[in-house]
This record gives structure tokens, C-alpha cells and sequence, in this order.
């Protein structure tokens, strides 16, 4: 697909009066950029491939265009053609903005080629060409995939007229997408160094995994289609959003009607992104160029602080409070301090803790009908138990994914340390994961039970507290025992997640299932507790005393 769209835009290249370009430079590097988009996966799609894709751009394309197709049969679905526009271009400019600042950060913040081209006898105006032809193909890829269902749809619906419309406005979107994107991108950059950029970039990347799964549980229950009235009023505010300008443009050509709110309307829809593809070409993109080949030219300095005297911070200060030993206490740190830092870790984990009021909902709630009336009900019940042991099973997910790092060759060091128990660094992994993510998590969910259950759940949560580190340490046991962050990411290792999942899910379910036959003698359940916490106890010492020999390397 790219290939096509090479050839087509740079058969156009070819017929402008470029000077001091070289075309077949041009050629080139415009199809080295894109052989590397083929082999590099968006970024947000997690990375447990252990064969590296050849085409992963196709891939992409795909799966927006699955995407897309949902939107072409809204178009059928919702009645209202304003209305209908108006989403399908509000689709298209988020989808836009969203892809532009997750995967199009590699393309647009790149350096590598200025620092490797340009020492070559390759002019600085032919890179420039160069990668604006790249951008252009990268975006057709990207437009065509996201609108070739919603375009169908509409010529089916609409006609040839409206659907020759919709190309027009699809451009124009695109280029107010793309504005926005240079301005957010330049905003940041201004006030802010580029590594500071990339760290933004990664936050964006994992707020938008969680925004998607969290959407994709929560959205479907608050549609009720048989209720819904498709139709659509026009504000003040309205003239403000690029979506209604083109909605109002094709809905001008879809009534073959004209007056004064909508040719105000059309003249927004093709003179503002006209002016905004300007002021690209003009200021932005040179501005870019020249502030992303200022570090490649003269070098940057960096800011070293003195270490002598730095103060220990808060997981060097729990690490030393938690462990006992040496090597469990650098395990803690470095636990601590990677799963903060490592972008992968974060779009796998997030997700399933953004799922713990998505399942607090589906649970207590399933949709928001009645809603005052079941939380009266709740303190009569006992769904207290689903709340405390919720917070567990979606952490227990960061077992698994502690083993796995990209960086997994630094993992050498193990081997030339004086360690005797290996479990010792095992220990101070789990304890790191406990603290960082299971006690935030149920200290939220024990004070909303005190308030909702009041102080009949103490003991309760008491216990609640203790069997959850106890499944968490009989997980570990009863996975596959890798050191921290030592093992390649590939689909072969952790397609046994899956079973896991279920062994967790089951083990908690026998311990709910308990706790609430407890419940029925009300001195039972504090009585459990001692019990519980002995079973902490056994299961900690099974896991320091784990040899060698029980190490996966």
C-alpha cells in the first residue's frame, strides 16, 4: 500500500520545479522511512511478539479500518445526516490526533537521519523534501485505512455527490489534525526538552490503552438504541468546532440548500484549514527542522548532579524498613523504580487496574438505572467481599509481567553476583509490588467499605488484607520462577498467562467463597486471621529459600 502511494505522490513530486533537490535522494530515503514504519508496531499494541512483524504498518491499517467500519454502519444507524457527519468527523479527527501523537512521535521527533544523512553529500533541502514526502504517504496510509468503510457508506446511502464531498472534507480534517498536532507537539517543545516530550508521549500512549478498555466495557451498557433520539440542534458554540464545518458543508450539497449560517459554515470548513496548511508549511515544519537538528548540530548539555550527599528516596527508604538482606533490598529498588519507568509495563498494567471500577460497576451496577436504590441496598448485603478481593485479582497480573524486559541482556549481572538464594531477589520483587500497587489499592477499597458497611467489616477487611498477600504469594510459587526483568518478551513464554489468570481467579474465588461461609459465625472470621497470617508467613519463607536449581535463566 505504501508503495502505491510512493509512487503516486512522488509522480507529482517529480512535477513541481524543485531546485537543488536531488529526486532519486529523495526516492530513497522516503522509501527507507517506510520500510522501517512496515517493521515497527504501533504503539499501542503490546509488545509480546517474539518474532519482529515485517509489515506491522498493514497490521495497523487493518485494525483501524475494523474501526472504521463500525462508523460507516452508524452512518446507516443514526438518522439524522447532521448528526451522522458530525460523528464521523469527529471520529476522524481524534483518530487522527490520537494516532499523530502515539506512533507519529517516532516519525516527527526523529533525529537519526539529520545525524547520519546529512554528514553524506545530501542536501539539507532534499531531507526536508524527503521527509515531507514520507509524512504525506504515512498520512494517506493512515487516512484511507480510517475512512475507507465510512466513504463506502456513504456513497451508498448518499450518493456520488455527497461521497465526493466527504474526500474533500476528509482532507480538510486532516490538515486541521495535523495542526493541531504541530501546535501541541511545539507547545511542548517550547517549554520543555525533547526527552521531556517523549516521557509525555509515553503517558499519552498508556492514558490512551486505558481509555480503550475501559470504553470498551463501559460504553456498550450505556447504549440503549431503542431509546436514543438521533437528532441534532445547532448552538453558538457549534460554529467553534471543526466537525460541524464540515458536517454543514455536505449537508449544503446533501439538501442542495444555502443560507447564512451555512455559508459561514463553509467558509471555515475550506478557508481555515487552507490558512492552517499555511501556516504548516510556512512556520511549523521549518520550525521543527531546525529545533529538532539543533541537538544533532551543537550538542546539549547535560545536568549532573552530585550523588555524595543525595537524600535516600521513598522506595530506597520502604526497602530498607521491608527487607532484610541485601540483595532483597536492591530487588525492591529496582522493582520499584522500573515498573515507574518502563513505558511496556505500564500499557499492560494499567489497563487492569482501570478495570477495577469498570468491574466494581459491572458487579454492584451493570448499568446506571436505579442507581440511588442499589446503593441503598448495598449495606444489607454482604458484596463487601467482591470489593475487597477485586483490588487482588488485578494486581496479581504484575507477576507475570515483571519478568519480561526488553532491556532483558542487563539480567547478566545475576549470574556474577554472590547470591545463594536467588528467591531473596524474588522476595524483594513481590514485596515491591505489594507496596506499590496492592496496599493504594486496598486501603481505597477498605475505607469505601468502612463508610458504605460500617464497623461490623473490620475484621473482615483484616482478613481480607492477609489472605490476598497470601494468594499473591502462593501465585508466585506456583508460576514459573524468573528473576525480575531477565526474560526476552516474546508470545511463546507468556501465552501461560492465560492459565493463570484462571488459577488466580479460581483461588480467589474458593477464598470468597469461604470468607463468606464465615460470615455466618460471626467469631469465625477473626479467628481466620492468625491462620491466614501464618499462611503469609510459610508461603514468604518457601519463596526466600527458593535455590538455583528452581531458577528459569
Amino acid at each position: 500500500m505504501d508503495t502505491f502511494f510512493l509512487r503516486l505522490f512522488f509522480g507529482i513530486l517529480k512535477l513541481l520545479p524543485l531546485s537543488g533537490v536531488n529526486l532519486e535522494q529523495v526516492h530513497m530515503i522516503a522509501s527507507t522511512k517506510l520500510t522501517m514504519d512496515r517493521r515497527r508496531k504501533p504503539a499501542t499494541w503490546k509488545r509480546s511478539q517474539q518474532k519482529e512483524s515485517s509489515n506491522a504498518m498493514l497490521y495497523a491499517m487493518f485494525l483501524y479500518a475494523l474501526m472504521g467500519l463500525f462508523i460507516g454502519l452508524m452512518i446507516f444507524v443514526v438518522t439524522d445526516f447532521m448528526l451522522a457527519m458530525i460523528i464521523l468527523h469527529t471520529y476522524l479527527l481524534f483518530m487522527l490526533i490520537m494516532i499523530l501523537i502515539t506512533d507519529f512521535s517516532n516519525v516527527l521527533l526523529d533525529t537519526s537521519d539529520s545525524q547520519i544523512i546529512l554528514p553524506k553529500p545530501v542536501t539539507s533541502r532534499t531531507l526536508l523534501v524527503a521527509r515531507t514526502l514520507h509524512i504525506i504517504v504515512y498520512l494517506g496510509q493512515l487516512i484511507l485505512a480510517i475512512m475507507i468503510c465510512p466513504l463506502v457508506a456513504t456513497l451508498f446511502k448518499y450518493g456520488v455527490a455527497v461521497g465526493v464531498s466527504l474526500l474533500l472534507t476528509t482532507l480538510l480534517t486532516a490538515a486541521i489534525g495535523i495542526f493541531i498536532t504541530y501546535i501541541l507537539y511545539g507547545l511542548v517543545l517550547r517549554y520543555t526538552s525533547e526527552q521531556k516530550v517523549k516521557d509525555i508521549i509515553g503517558y499519552f500512549q498508556v492514558f490512551m490503552t486505558v481509555f480503550f478498555a475501559v470504553a470498551y466495557q463501559v460504553v456498550p451498557r450505556l447504549i440503549n438504541l431503542s431509546e436514543t433520539i438521533f437528532s441534532f440542534e445547532l448552538h453558538w458554540y457549534s460554529y467553534l468546532l471543526p466537525p460541524v464545518w464540515m458536517a454543514s458543508l455536505l449537508d449544503s450539497v446533501q439538501t442542495a440548500t444555502i443560507d447564512g449560517a451555512r455559508i459561514g459554515m463553509i467558509v471555515c470548513a475550506i478557508g481555515l484549514p487552507i490558512l492552517a496548511g499555511f501556516v504548516i508549511t510556512k512556520y511549523l515544519a521549518p520550525y521543527f527542522s531546525r529545533f529538532m537538528s539543533a541537538p544533532a548540530e551543537g550538542g546539549t548539555f547535560v545536568k549532573t548532579e552530585r550523588t555524595s550527599n543525595r537524600k535516600a528516596n521513598l522506595s530506597e527508604k520502604l526497602a530498607g524498613i521491608l527487607c532484610r538482606s541485601p540483595y532483597e533490598n536492591a530487588s525492591f529498588t529496582q522493582v520499584w523504580k522500573i515498573t515507574g519507568r518502563d513505558k511496556n509495563f505500564k500499557m499492560q498494567f494499567y489497563p487492569s487496574l482501570a478495570y477495577i471500577p469498570v468491574f466494581i460497576f459491572i458487579i454492584f451496577f451493570r448499568n446506571f438505572k436505579d442507581v440511588g436504590q442499589k446503593l441503598a441496598d448495598l449495606p444489607n448485603g454482604n458484596m463487601f467481599l467482591w470489593l475487597l478481593y477485586l483490588g487482588m485479582f488485578s494486581v496479581t497480573l504484575s507477576l507475570s509481567l515483571i519478568s519480561y524486559y526488553e532491556n532483558y541482556t542487563a539480567s547478566w549481572v545475576y549470574q556474577t553476583a554472590p547470591i545463594n538464594k536467588p528467591g531473596e531477589l524474588i522476595n524483594g520483587a513481590i514485596k515491591a509490588l505489594l507496596v506499590k500497587f496492592f496496599i493504594p489499592v486496598y486501603l481505597v477499597m477498605s475505607m469505601v467499605t468502612f463508610i458504605i458497611w460500617g464497623h461490623k467489616t473490620l475484621d473482615d477487611i483484616l482478613l481480607v488484607g492477609f489472605n490476598s498477600i497470601l494468594i499473591f504469594y502462593i501465585s508466585a510459587l506456583m508460576s514459573t520462577h524468573y528473576l525480575p526483568f531477565s526474560q526476552q518478551p516474546n508470545a511463546k513464554q507468556q501465552s501461560g498467562k492465560f492459565l493463570m489468570v484462571l488459577l488466580r481467579m479460581f483461588l480467589i474465588g474458593i477464598l470468597v467463597a469461604l470468607h463468606w461461609l464465615a460470615l455466618k459465625i460471626s467469631w469465625l472470621v477473626l479467628a481466620l486471621v492468625p491462620l491466614s497470617l501464618a499462611g503469609c508467613w510459610w508461603a514468604h519463607q518457601q519463596v526466600q529459600q527458593l535455590p538455583w536449581r528452581k531458577i528459569v535463566v
